[in-house]
């Protein structure tokens, strides 16, 4: 056995010599692929096993995917509640804004995925383990999904899963034709401070995937995500439809006391929705998007 071990050590000194790769060389090279990202160029493991993911909507993409983040950060102290069931055994590593180093170490990544809120702390989680910055503002939904399966080497299971959603979503835009027309939806938010009444750039779901009309002075401009208006506004864009997201029960109380509310088209018929923040604002992913075109189609699709 000895004399054995000994010949490989010289099988793999003389192929390394030879400028020829030994063969736990080659096993190591098979085992890694090269992925281009926001910051140049990572080895990261075939087949990653503990992937740490530094935004939830990269738990989305992993999970949509079939596979489970063994660590991840979380909003304001929780798992999206649209995730929350597939995230039981996920390791907590910090929140969104500030992931935790250290607790990163701790969970052992085999690989971690960020965005580019981590690029100043690229270096230090590179030293943690192999990472990848994913180049989010440049690139929509889709193509992002795209990329984390180029990278958990998935590629193949990641177009299917988008066949798969573009088909339910074009199905969905058939039904809410049927159902609706051409009645406008309004995407609107209740802060403590203002109304804010939102675009194309968060909701290309709902207008572009899913072909609802918006309502006048919807906002098209891609670089800026909503327009703060005031009560005195809603009548003069007056949608069929709201889909509303509450933060602040005491201004929706003071708007759910002025007749200028109470007169609206959508309020009247009874045809205001009630939606939650951490999937309608914070979702961005095919498992987000499609419990959305659910709910849509809840709300909006007459029976």
């Amino acid at each position: 056995m000895g004399f054995i071990a000994a010949c490989g050590v010289k099988q793999d000194q003389a192929a390394e010599n030879q400028g020829v790769a030994a063969p736990d060389q080659v096993k190591a090279a098979q085992e890694e692929r090269t992925i281009k990202h926001k910051m140049g160029e990572t080895k990261v493991p075939a087949d990653p096993k503990n992937i740490g993911a530094l935004q939830p909507f990269i738990m989305d993409h992993l999970l949509a995917l079939g596979v489970k983040p063994g660590s991840g950060v979380m909003f304001d102290q929780k798992w999206p509640a649209f995730l929350a069931d597939d995230l039981k055994e996920t390791k907590v590593i910090g929140n969104d804004a500030n992931p935790n180093l250290e607790a990163i170490l701790a969970a052992g990544p085999d690989l971690i995925i960020g965005q580019p809120f981590q690029e100043k702390a690229y270096d230090g989680l590179s030293k943690i383990a192999p990472t990848i910055i994913l180049d989010t503002n440049a690139k929509d939904w889709r193509s992002t999904f795209l990329e984390v399966g180029e990278i958990t080497g998935k590629t193949k299971e990641a177009r299917s899963v988008l066949e798969a959603f573009d088909k339910k979503a074009s199905e969905a835009r058939k039904t809410l034709q049927e159902s609706i027309g051409n009645e406008t939806v309004m995407f609107l938010r209740v802060t403590d401070k203002e109304l804010r009444y939102y675009g194309i750039k968060n909701y290309k779901i709902l207008y572009q995937d899913l072909g609802l009309q918006p309502p006048k002075e919807f906002v098209t401009d891609e670089s800026k995500t909503f327009q703060a208006i005031s009560m005195e506004k809603l009548p003069e864009i007056n949608p069929d439809h709201i889909l509303l997201l509450v933060q602040s029960e005491e201004k929706l109380n003071e708007l759910k006391g002025s007749s200028l509310w109470q007169n609206m088209t959508a309020v009247k018929k009874n045809q205001v929705h009630s939606v939650d923040y951490d999937l309608w604002l914070q979702g961005w992913g095919p498992i987000a998007y499609s419990k959305l075109i659910d709910e849509t189609l809840q709300f909006l699709a007459r029976k």
